[in-house]
């Protein structure tokens, strides 16, 4: 799942986080875009259920382009590394 932090396919990162919730018995752990932290967070909590979401950490993951629809030969993007509780 991670990369692509659901940017190939919108919302591919929030249905892995859904399910991941459904089934995780202790935490998950996910790489996110920093841009949309405020929506992880109400979305984990709030639709998914989470009984807690924090940032652990801000990234730099550099992206290389792998595929022909890559139209540069890297990106660096900001990512947050995410741990979610279930309830």
């Amino acid at each position: 799942m991670n990369p692509p932090f659901g940017t190939r396919k919108k919302g591919a990162d929030m249905d892995f986080l859904c399910i991941a919730l459904k089934v995780a018995s202790q935490a998950v752990y996910s790489l996110h875009k920093t841009s949309t932290r405020d929506h992880v967070r109400r979305a984990a909590l709030r639709d998914f259920n989470a009984s807690s979401a924090e940032v652990l950490c801000e990234l730099r993951y550099d992206v290389p382009q792998l595929y022909k629809f890559h139209k540069k030969k890297e990106v660096d993007i900001a990512v947050d590394l995410w741990r979610f509780v279930p309830k």
